[in-house]
């Protein structure tokens, strides 16, 4: 999106959410023109909404989906453009029963997908249009690394001890880590932002540990170093934490899916994250772990155990974060293949 503001400055640019998360933070977005809800794809809310936007060109990330939205676009000649794909042989695209899901990706005109078996699952189903240009998100936190936010805060509370962040975390992620945090509570510091700061998910963190703790709207900046434990109880923060962490933790493997990975390891720090099957469907915690950047934890005593080898042996430690960087640094490229080549369909 700021590839696109650059080089277009006159370029309109609305940005649709399904998930509250994300709407939170980019709702008062300068670089937008706006920001909305997605509405549920029918047949009548694709017409209302093109028919207001009446965009030149519209572009979906990842595994966003949109029959009638799709369809709606080939009738009014709007390019429709899927970023990042991936898609795997076991989705129902491929399977026999799937004709309707294929129609819905037969009206993308173009595709920009993260792999080799991605542009070879759409050749397949008779889809050429398909570049193999990598994932935009490792650009992007590429650049938020580059401009992370200084954070004076939490260079107070950490003081000269190793500070332990848990990013993303869901109630299961707390169960995880509680017995490991209470064991140890006056060896490290840890920051925990959970991935919903409703109250139910601050109180139950707050039952659930015990050091020292205090949510991080409410800390006294005087004192903040006596704290053990930081309650991150905003959004748009995470990002620029992991700067700080000597481990990062990311949530969500355990509930609803593994959160954003690469936003710790651009940082070059390990980074955890629950073991769980559905883990398979992110690209990046496969890749990751195969370079040695990540490891995956299924339990309480996987995760003392691998604590204790990141803390006292500083050569696996130092791997570790060098293999996280350098996954990041070897992946990025992927928006400038893209910008590129949408000049074939917008004049940018």
């Amino acid at each position: 999106m700021e590839s696109l503001k650059r080089k277009k400055t006159n370029f309109k640019l609305f940005v649709s959410f399904f998930s509250s998360s994300g709407y939170e933070v980019k709702k008062n977005d300068s670089l937008l023109d706006g920001v909305f809800y997605l509405p549920a794809d029918t047949k009548s809310n694709a017409k209302k909404l093109i028919s207001i936007l009446r965009p030149e060109i519209a572009i979906f990330v990842k595994y966003e989906f949109w029959y009638h939205i799709f369809h709606e676009c080939r009738e009014n000649n709007i390019p429709v453009v899927s970023i990042s794909t991936i898609l795997r042989p076991g989705q129902v695209f491929f399977k026999f029963y799937g004709s309707f899901y294929r129609k819905t990706l037969k009206m993308i005109d173009a595709f920009y997908v993260q792999n080799l078996q991605t542009q070879k699952l759409l050749h397949e189903i008779g889809i050429s249009d398909v570049t193999i240009s990598g994932d935009t998100r490792f650009d992007r936190v590429s650049e938020i690394s580059k401009r992370h936010q200084q954070l004076p805060l939490i260079e107070k509370f950490k003081q000269r001890k190793k500070l332990i962040i848990l990013g993303s975390t869901w109630k299961p992620d707390i169960d995880l880590w509680n017995s490991f945090i209470n064991d140890h509570g006056q060896d490290y510091k840890y920051i925990i932002a959970p991935h919903q700061i409703e109250e139910d998910n601050l109180n139950y963190i707050e039952r659930r540990i015990y050091p020292t703790k205090e949510r991080y709207s409410s800390v006294n900046s005087t004192i903040i170093e006596t704290y053990t434990v930081l309650i991150i109880d905003n959004i748009g923060l995470l990002s620029s934490l992991y700067y700080y962490g000597y481990v990062n933790y990311v949530g969500g493997a355990f509930s609803e899916g593994l959160h954003n990975i690469l936003e710790p390891a651009v940082f070059g720090s390990p980074v955890l994250f629950g073991k769980h099957k559905s883990n398979d469907k992110y690209r990046e915690a496969v890749d990751l772990l195969k370079w040695q950047g990540a490891i995956d934890i299924s339990n309480s005593n996987e995760l003392t155990l691998t604590m204790q080898k990141l803390i006292y042996d500083t050569s696996f430690y130092r791997k570790m974060s060098n293999q996280a960087k350098k996954y990041v640094e070897r992946n990025t490229g992927a928006t400038d293949k893209i910008i590129t080549s949408l000049n074939g369909y917008i004049k940018i």
